[in-house]
């Protein structure tokens, strides 16, 4: 079993004054009588399988996909929380290692080169697709990628 500890001390009034989120739980758990700890943890482990079967219902309805099922090289929706921890949802696409040569398409950056081969390479990442910035096509993206899905279809064209 690991060392990390899963719970923290939590500030229990700020859980109150965002939404009586700690007093209600008490309030229910004394009136269930729920006193032991396996009771407690019974009750937790069964909201933490509910919260992901949510979850997962969620994806599925959005379109969402897994970080990890995400195709390579190909243009994508990318939801992902900034360096900032902002949440945003962009186009983009995933450069696996050493697949995008500099002399093939120039990249404004940090290339990494290959002394072996004498190539440089665009770095291995996730990648915002942009079209109006002239020749800057696209910039590194910076935070934790987090979910995809695939770019809907266009719509159709007024006439």
């Amino acid at each position: 079993m690991s060392d990390a500890k899963q719970y923290g001390k939590r500030d229990v009034e700020q859980l109150d004054y965002d939404g009586n989120y700690f007093f209600r739980h008490v309030l229910a758990m004394t009136a269930e009588r729920l006193h032991s700890k396996t009771d407690i943890a019974a009750e937790l482990a069964y909201r933490d399988r509910r919260i992901a079967e949510l979850e997962a219902e969620l994806a599925e309805r959005e379109g969402w996909q897994p970080i990890e099922t995400a195709p390579p090289q190909k243009a994508v929706l990318l939801h992902y929380k900034t360096e900032y921890g902002f949440w945003l949802t962009i186009r983009a696409e995933f450069v696996p290692e050493e697949t995008r040569d500099v002399d093939d398409q120039p990249y404004d950056g940090d290339a990494v080169y290959d002394k072996v081969t004498d190539r440089h390479w665009w770095p291995e990442g996730w990648y915002e697709l942009i079209d109006n910035w002239g020749d800057m096509s696209c910039v590194m993206v910076h935070g934790a990628p987090y979910r995809w899905m695939p770019l809907p279809a266009a719509p159709d064209s007024a006439t």
